[in-house]
């Protein structure tokens, strides 16, 4: 599945933008250099906690995500990252090296817990059973945190300013630009405005994630593996969510310079490396170095 991951991008890089050379050498040289510093940096909002999914397929762009985050952020809550359920040990002790404080979750550390928390959600139990990825990103982070506040990045969001909405009282997601429907069972389909949010930064408080909404939602579309079965979840979940600008919080159409933050989705993983770790490093990593 890595292997074959690589492949793609490569090929991707080569044909489609033309740029092949350079993704190698950023992917083959540059990127491994990330494992040569001290990432992780002091707590400094004991309310809050941020959460990352990661894998053993982008275990390396991961990394370079959270380090671009704690680059500009002077807000740190407690840190999470989740097991999808493919870390190797060798990974698992990278992750346990460059973030000692971190939490390191996997599905069975939060399994009491969610005996106890969806008890009353038969349909959310059962998702949370499966080793489906959805389903930890889904719920693992409000099964393991206590913080009243949850911050969830994409290991494919690199930043480059300083994050505006930490002070805001509302639920935040990205935007999409376009919808993206997820089919129900009955044919239908989540509508925009919901089927237009990204999950690609969740920012939430706890209390605001509506189980039985969350219930109903499984139930309408059955459960079933679907790209968009996470986001669509938390857009369906949540209440009263504010959209990030896309002026500022970008998947397509604007430079790394003019953002706060772009997700590099499935569509544009190939600029992750040719264009945001370029920047990242004419911009400077340094004060992470040991």
């Amino acid at each position: 599945m890595v292997f074959k991951n690589e492949i793609k991008l490569a090929f991707k890089a080569f044909t489609y933008y033309r740029q092949g050379w350079l993704y190698l050498w950023i992917r083959l040289f540059i990127v491994p250099l990330i494992m040569r510093l001290t990432i992780e940096r002091d707590v400094t909002r004991t309310d809050l906690s941020v959460h990352m999914l990661f894998g053993s397929r982008d275990f390396m762009i991961a990394l370079w995500s959270l380090a671009s985050f704690y680059k500009v952020s002077t807000v740190r809550g407690q840190l999470f990252l989740h097991n999808d359920g493919s870390l190797t040990s060798a990974e698992i002790s990278t992750l346990q090296r460059l973030f000692p404080h971190a939490q390191i979750i996997k599905k069975e550390d939060v399994v009491d817990r969610a005996a106890t928390v969806f008890a009353d959600y038969q349909r959310i139990h059962d998702f949370f059973a499966t080793n489906m990825w959805q389903a930890r990103k889904l719920l693992d982070p409000y099964l393991a945190s206590n913080a009243n506040t949850l911050l969830l990045l994409d290991s494919d969001v690199l930043w480059f300013k300083e994050p505006t909405f930490f002070n805001t009282a509302n639920n935040i997601m990205m935007s999409n630009g376009e919808s993206c429907p997820m089919p129900f069972l009955d044919g239908t389909a989540l509508a925009p405005p919901l089927s237009e949010l990204n999950s690609g930064i969740v920012y939430f408080r706890k209390n605001s994630f509506n189980l039985t909404k969350l219930e109903e939602y499984l139930v309408r579309t059955g459960s079933r593996r679907h790209h968009f079965l996470e986001q669509a979840g938390y857009a369906y979940s949540l209440e009263a969510v504010t959209v990030l600008p896309q002026q500022d919080y970008s998947i397509k159409g604007r430079n790394e310079d003019a953002v706060v933050a772009r997700h590099y989705t499935g569509p544009s993983r190939v600029k992750f490396f040719t264009r945001g770790i370029p920047y990242l490093l004419a911009h400077s990593l340094s004060y992470v170095r040991n």
